[in-house]
């Protein structure tokens, strides 16, 4: 009945007039059957809307086959029959290709990365939503085999766009220009969608890889449109998507203890000054927190961190895959899960998870209680975890996202001035100062910004440290 009210027109709201409504309109032919039972229908607007979108990949274009690069190809450590499907995309002269997936697409959406960019084609993402923009930002990683890459990788632009801004803004046909476009989860598309992104592919010179999650449920208003493409002039493919499994393989050094002291040491010796055009990097997000912890604790230890301490109450992101947010083991207990509903924010605690029943028990601010099926939920949220972070003068801290009501932005760091009863008084790296009353800061996403992973690295740094393991760092890569 809720879905009845919500999608029908206004003056239909019952059943017995939404069926009478309905059967006015197979009578008056506005709905056309799909099947004998009179169980399935269409309109003549959708058939031709299929009938223009199979047509438009009809076009012939020029320039799109890429050579794989054989060296990046190798470097990936690919099965043979994967590496040749890998190439076979790249080398398609197709506008349009389709790749049938089943499980992730992490493995298939960063080998593209990879193998792309190493052949000299620029590539860029197109994800349906803002949700999924994220998600992909944080899960596919350009590889990196040597110091060299992981560097050059630290200052390449994002490439990961979502379908509205691809659409609708101007500045992304520039960037996205003769280049390769992934789109991901395009099971999610409508029609209208997937026929706006082939139109201004023809129109910008760019090859279309629709990456497509066949065992997973489309958009409301999808209408098979994936199904409808590969009747036309397409490309497709099959790829199995990898599992990740519980292997744990150590190499070289275990105890990373002493490496990180000497890194800390290093950075207690920098004046404020220098610590400010001073950026410490990993290859990973548990080598940088740990970082963070051992140089603060250096600080502290030399007293160059204040007495007078404040905790922060704080909301860090969790970022997950979509295969991780319909896990009910990635859920614990205290998370915030977070849910935009008419422009509001909407918040509710974790209290219980019920992994049988893959069912989160949540509860919001009026003590209302609640529960989610991560298994079958189609509703769009976010994942935080909240925390309290220990401030001092003297401290530097990363902004992982807005902070409302000031002039803080996602990634910038700072380092604590003062303490007072009007806030803290910070001051960004660019030497601008910032008073921030407490309050503003609770609930924020923030945490210590000494250490950073390399894909966060920041531009315009005179110094940089670099903390990974010795097995990748060869004297031809360093050089």
């Amino acid at each position: 009945v809720t879905a009845l009210d919500k999608f029908a027109p206004q003056a239909i709201t019952q059943m017995g007039e939404l069926k009478q409504a309905l059967d006015s309109k197979i009578k008056n032919g506005d709905l056309i059957a799909l099947n004998d039972k009179q169980s399935l229908f269409t309109t003549q607007e959708q058939v031709d809307r299929e009938a223009k979108l199979i047509e438009s990949t009809q076009k012939r274009a020029h320039g799109l086959r890429v050579h794989a690069e054989p060296k990046a190809l190798n470097e990936l450590n690919l099965k043979a029959d994967t590496k040749k499907t890998l190439a076979d995309i790249l080398a398609s002269t197709k506008q349009v290709n389709v790749v049938n997936l089943s499980g992730s697409s992490k493995q298939l959406s960063e080998s593209l990365l990879h193998v792309s960019e190493n052949s000299g084609k620029s590539i860029h993402f197109i994800t349906p939503n803002k949700l999924v923009k994220q998600q992909t930002e944080q899960q596919v990683k350009r590889q990196a085999f040597s110091v060299t890459q992981w560097v050059k990788n630290a200052f390449r632009p994002d490439v990961v766009h979502t379908t509205h801004q691809y659409l609708n803004q101007a500045e992304r046909h520039q960037k996205t220009k003769d280049s390769i476009l992934v789109i991901e989860h395009a099971n999610q598309l409508g029609v209208k969608e997937t026929q706006q992104l082939i139109d201004l592919a023809q129109r910008q010179g760019n090859k279309l890889v629709f990456l497509n999650h066949t065992k997973r449920s489309q958009g409301l208003r999808a209408g098979n449109a994936m199904d409808v493409v590969q009747k036309g002039n397409v490309q497709t493919h099959t790829w199995q998507g990898t599992q990740q499994a519980q292997t744990q393989i150590k190499t070289s050094e275990v105890d990373k203890k002493e490496r990180h002291q000497i890194i800390a040491e290093r950075y207690q010796e920098l004046s404020k000054q220098e610590r400010s055009e001073t950026q410490v990097l990993t290859t990973n997000k548990s080598d940088s927190d740990n970082l963070n912890r051992v140089i603060r604790h250096q600080l502290d230890k030399s007293g160059q961190l204040s007495e007078k301490r404040v905790e922060i109450p704080i909301l860090n992101p969790v970022f997950m895959s979509p295969e991780q947010q319909s896990a009910i083991k990635s859920y614990k207990k205290g998370m915030v899960i977070s849910q935009v509903n008419d422009g509001k924010v909407e918040q509710y605690t974790v209290e219980g998870v019920l992994s049988l029943l893959h069912t989160l028990q949540l509860r919001d601010g009026d003590n209302n209680r609640s529960h989610l099926n991560v298994k079958e939920s189609t509703t769009p949220y976010f994942v935080s975890q909240p925390a309290n972070i220990e401030v001092a003068t003297g401290d530097r801290l990363r902004i992982n996202g807005d902070v409302f009501r000031t002039n803080l932005k996602q990634n910038d760091t700072v380092t604590v001035e003062k303490i007072g009863w009007l806030g803290l008084s910070l001051k960004d790296d660019n030497g601008k100062g910032h008073l921030v009353p407490l309050s503003y800061l609770e609930g924020s996403a923030l945490s210590y910004g000494y250490a950073n992973t390399l894909n966060n690295a920041a531009h315009g740094k005179t110094t940089t440290l670099i903390d990974m393991q010795s097995y990748t760092a060869s004297k031809e890569t360093l050089y």
